[in-house]
């Protein structure tokens, strides 16, 4: 049974842990996430905030920022920039590298506050436009933003590319540096050039349609 302490919760947990349309943060459990919510005040008021309807985009998106930092054990007054450092540092020092095992940047934090947000509201069959929530329009598909700044500096994206060989799963697995490294393929990538792999640029998630009815609303795509 369903601990009466957090039923008020279980759609912000459900959304911010991954579901169809949202995704998760790597080796963030719904369960360990559940029990953080459970026992934090400010994750619970966060959580009120994410199911209220008329929440702004920059009190969610910097609540997400938030949640992120004490899901990575920030301390209090701690960026995400901060943790991500620590978390470089610590990597560095142990000679072992994983990119995957780090906190979000600031703005896909941001971002995925905004999905997070709008998915409520959409259980809540509650309206709200997804372009200002954090997706993108492009060809009748919804695509999530995922950041809006760089995810490296110039001279390290163009140093990153993989050599991945041609298979059924081609650069669908952290084998994939440019996967391990939250990079899409590119056009330099040694095989698949970005263009034949499972890591190559952005799928739409959602089938967009004028209509507000829940029933046409967004169908996700999968793929």
């Amino acid at each position: 049974p369903i601990n009466e302490s957090v039923k008020d919760y279980l759609l912000f947990i459900h959304a911010w842990s991954g579901c169809d349309t949202v995704s998760a943060a790597f080796g963030k459990g719904k369960v360990s996430f559940l029990n953080l919510v459970k026992h934090s005040e400010e994750l619970q008021e966060i959580s009120n905030l994410m199911n209220h309807e008329w929440a702004t985009q920059n009190e969610v998106g910097h609540a997400a920022e938030t949640v992120f930092r004490i899901m990575y054990n920030g301390k209090e007054g701690d960026t995400l920039t901060t943790l991500r450092f620590r978390k470089y540092m610590e990597m560095v020092m142990k000679g072992v590298m994983e990119p995957e095992k780090m906190p979000p940047t600031e703005r896909a934090a941001y971002f995925h506050g905004l999905r997070v947000h709008h998915q409520i509201l959409v259980w809540k069959l509650l309206y709200n436009d997804p372009i200002n929530w954090g997706y993108k329009l492009k060809d009748n598909m919804l695509f999530p933003i995922m950041t809006d700044n760089a995810v490296a500096p110039e001279g390290i994206l163009k140093i990153v590319r993989c050599n991945c060989k041609s298979s059924k799963n081609q650069c669908g697995t952290n084998r994939c540096s440019c996967r391990k490294n939250g990079l899409k393929c590119m056009t330099t990538c040694g095989d698949c050039h970005g263009e034949d792999c499972e890591n190559k640029q952005e799928k739409g998630v959602i089938e967009f349609s004028d209509s507000s009815d829940d029933e046409n609303y967004g169908t996700y795509m999968d793929e």
